[in-house]
């Protein structure tokens, strides 16, 4: 803790220590923000990346092949990518994916989910339990129909970059498939 003074213009000195507290030296600007009693101080971002990487560092998306078990109008293959937003401090977040059936890039091909996830935020390993709605494509050049889906999985990987695995039952499609991926 530290005592300051105000001097005749408005002007604050912070010490030596605070300043490197904060990692900051002269000439450096500062974020005041008012807070319940007093101020809070922040560094102002020195440039875009340095600035938003906060604001996503619970943001990641990922890319994977699936197999699939059960009967399809589609080769066993599948391609799966998603994004996933995770509230900061909870271990709930939100992900949206696109599993593209087959091997035509063609969005009648496609089908796409919202879903809630849950995660137990352990450091390296976090399993974590899946579950949402989506419009699912039924056959080649097809119809799509809205349809749940649920599963688990875990990711291995720290901050954004990792591996997953998970298995997720389709309903509308009536398939199980497993997708194994990496985290970016």
């Amino acid at each position: 803790m530290a005592r300051l003074t105000i001097g005749p213009e408005g002007q604050v000195a912070l010490p030596a220590a605070l300043l490197a507290a904060l990692g900051v030296e002269a000439g450096d600007r500062l974020i005041v923000t008012t807070v319940e009693g007093g101020l809070l101080l922040t560094p102002e971002p020195h440039d875009l990346i340095e600035a938003t990487y906060g604001l996503a560092r619970d943001l990641w998306a990922g890319v994977g092949g699936s197999r699939e078990a059960g009967v399809s109008t589609f080769a066993k293959d599948a391609k799966q990518l998603g994004a996933q937003l995770t509230v900061p401090l909870l271990p709930l977040g939100v992900r949206a994916d696109a599993l593209l059936l087959g091997s035509k890039v063609d969005t009648d091909y496609l089908s796409y989910n919202v879903n809630a996830v849950a995660t137990l935020p352990l450091p390296l390993v976090q399993p974590y339990a899946i579950a949402g709605r989506g419009k699912y494509v039924m056959a080649p050049n097809g119809t799509k129909e809205m349809g749940w889906n649920y599963g688990a999985g875990v990711r291995v990987g720290l901050s954004r970059l990792g591996a997953f695995v998970e298995m997720r039952r389709h309903e509308a499609l009536k398939r199980t498939i497993t997708t194994l991926g990496i985290t970016f």
